[in-house]
């Protein structure tokens, strides 16, 4: 059973509830209320093909985050991490398809897809971390112009799809069945979602409906991919500065119990959502909102 989708509101309501001092005369990047903010922000976006690092950043902005707090190390881990928190959900949602893998060799595929899926992303943004935007600024202008884009981008692959589905269950494709070549193509289109705004999530069902998969197909390579490569950046991350400040913990144990709900609330209805319409929803939403932000920025 998943949560009722009620329930993504009664730990945020709970929390923005508490008084608590401004952490600007503290160490703490963020206050409890704007960690589960962001943690919620998170969670629900994580799975939906509308970018959840440029949701982040749009969170960041509304709550007027102080500049000298955005671009602290921390507040940029501490979203990372949030990110594994919504991520951890995956394997609970499709542990019944990863016993179809204990069998025999299966195993050794499911590594083969996942490695050529993940590797070429993990690859080029490891060698670019260090030349990221730092301004949070300039990031939220390339996001208002690729949430456009991306949605134009979906919306041609979405009626390519509508047109070319086949006409049988039987002739449908499935995921374990990709090719190396397949599962690097799909690796490769990863690779574009490391501009802000994008969206890892988008670009792998997109890639899965190019190479002839049913939608429930591409979206359970979404998940799994996503899961791969999201647990292992927020392990390098945490791995890296494991000796955190003491201040650091209650926001980050607030926001990533914030994400894993919200994104255990959100995985079902992403599912429902793109199983019954389809791409669509998603390619109106991105369009809409880059439209609103390039007016109001």
């Amino acid at each position: 059973m998943h949560l009722p989708w009620w329930l993504l509101f009664i730990f945020p309501c709970w929390v923005l509830g508490v008084s608590e001092p401004s952490p600007e005369g503290s160490s703490a990047p963020l206050t409890a209320k704007e960690a589960v903010i962001l943690g919620t922000v998170q969670g629900v976006t994580e799975f939906l093909p509308v970018s959840s690092s440029g949701h982040l950043m749009l969170a960041i902005q509304a709550m007027k985050i102080p500049k000298a707090r955005q671009n602290s190390r921390i507040l940029g881990l501490l979203c990372i991490l949030f990110q594994g928190a919504s991520a951890c959900v995956v394997p609970w949602v499709l542990r019944r398809r990863l016993k179809d893998f204990l069998p025999g060799l299966l195993w050794k595929k499911l590594f083969l897809i996942m490695f050529l899926g993940t590797f070429p992303a993990a690859t080029l943004g490891f060698l670019l971390k260090d030349f990221t935007a730092e301004n949070p600024e300039n990031s939220l202008k390339i996001v208002s112009y690729l949430l456009p884009l991306g949605g134009l981008y979906m919306g041609l692959v979405e009626l390519w799809r509508r047109r070319n589905r086949p006409t049988s269950p039987q002739n449908s494709k499935s995921w374990t069945t990709l090719s190396w070549r397949e599962a690097l193509f799909v690796g490769l289109m990863q690779c574009v979602a490391l501009c802000p705004g994008v969206s890892r999530s988008m670009m792998t069902l997109t890639a899965g409906v190019l190479l002839g998969l049913p939608l429930a197909e591409c979206l359970e390579l979404s998940l799994l991919l996503g899961f791969v490569i999201v647990s292992g950046v927020s392990g390098y991350a945490l791995i890296k500065n494991w000796e955190l400040d003491p201040s650091v913990f209650y926001p980050l144990s607030l926001g990533s119990l914030a994400a894993f709900l919200a994104g255990l609330s959100m995985i079902y209805c992403a599912i429902k959502l793109i199983k019954n319409y389809g791409l669509m929803p998603f390619v109106f939403y991105r369009i809409a909102i880059g439209v609103f932000l390039l007016a109001v920025l």
